[in-house]
């Protein structure tokens, strides 16, 4: 995992302002398994093992889907989250709503 920082504007994004607290931590927590363009291998499993350790595997689990499908629906027109057929996925505002430094 990597060290991110967020900006202030993240907290003024008004779509995510539309989704719960456990949905928008999660949404940081992409950032940490992304690369710094923002790509990640999807793999449920992997990425709720990784980011929830110490959860009920089937919980934990079921919460990176349920949560994935919130972010990739909040704005589609400007998604949040974009899961790609081919097992990766983007994250196309992280850039705009943390610091790359390094």
């Amino acid at each position: 995992m990597r060290i991110r920082q967020i900006k202030p504007s993240w907290w003024l994004d008004k779509p995510l302002r539309r989704l719960n607290a456990e949905t928008r931590e999660f949404y940081i927590g992409l950032w940490q398994l992304a690369d710094d363009a923002g790509w990640l291998a999807w793999d449920v499993e992997r990425i709720a093992a990784e980011l929830y350790p110490y959860a009920a595997v089937s919980q934990r689990e079921r919460n990176v889907a349920t949560w994935a499908e919130r972010l990739a629906a909040v704005e589609p027109e400007h998604p949040h989250l974009v899961l790609w057929t081919c097992r990766h996925a983007q994250v196309p505002k992280m850039p705009g709503h943390q610091r790359i430094t390094g």
